[in-house]
């Protein structure tokens, strides 16, 4: 009964998908539509924070809910679809972005997170566009043949475990504004996690590349960094 009612549905929406101008509309078409899209967001190894529903007891962040007022999370919105409750795409795409406005509110525009939040926000446009079209292209994990700088965030929102320029600039400025002694000891934490990271100029001053890190090191640099910063407004 129940169960041969959804697969008609979904029957009934891929049969709708096919038509011209793309205006078949109703649950079963969202579900048939958009059904691969959110699971190549799941499965892409940026979303782990996103897959269940925050625990703010277990993962000892008590106050969440007093910031989120409306949790969402990816493994919520897959349930959803599977239960075909999603009456149009415009309502899926609204709890999509809850998800990231969720992250962004709690944690803070500032957070390192936000290199997950901006690569899959990227990732979701990129995807629905795809679905739209009808066109299922298969996720590109490289910097491209010349390997250019300029494809970081590209190549962040495909997956790949790469730092966004935005998360180098941010460091860079929180970095300025350390006191000579903190500038020593974050010297000394960039030697212990990549040596090749600490070069010395000819004219004798040192000069901490932060191109060098690789995303752990840079995680644990950038948390170094912040708490000094944020104890002197403490």
């Amino acid at each position: 009964g129940r169960q041969a009612g959804r697969q008609a549905g979904r029957q009934a929406g891929r049969q709708a998908g096919g038509q011209a101008g793309g205006q078949a509309s109703g649950p079963a078409h969202v579900t048939a539509k958009y059904k691969r899209v959110v699971a190549s967001l799941r499965a892409n190894e940026l979303s782990k924070p996103f897959r269940q529903p925050v625990d703010p007891v277990k993962q000892q962040i008590p106050t969440y809910l007093d910031v989120v007022a409306h949790p969402m999370d990816l493994g919520t919105i897959s349930k959803k679809l599977d239960r075909l409750e999603y009456p149009s795409a415009e309502a899926l795409k609204s709890d999509v972005d809850l998800v990231w406005s969720n992250a962004v509110a709690f944690n803070g525009e500032g957070s390192w997170i936000m290199r997950n939040v901006d690569a899959l926000r990227a990732l979701a446009v990129k995807k629905f566009a795809s679905a739209e079209r009808g066109s299922h292209e298969p996720p590109r994990r490289s910097l491209g043949e010349h390997g250019d700088r300029g494809s970081l965030s590209q190549a962040a929102a495909m997956g790949s475990s790469v730092l966004t320029q935005q998360m180098k600039l941010q460091l860079h400025a929180n970095a300025s504004q350390l006191r000579p002694q903190e500038v020593l000891e974050l010297r000394r934490l960039f030697q212990q996690l990549v040596p090749r990271s600490v070069e010395v100029q000819p004219s004798g001053d040192t000069k901490l590349d932060i191109d060098a890190l690789d995303f752990r090191s840079f995680v644990r640099i950038d948390m170094h960094v912040r708490s000094i910063v944020a104890g002197r407004s403490s």
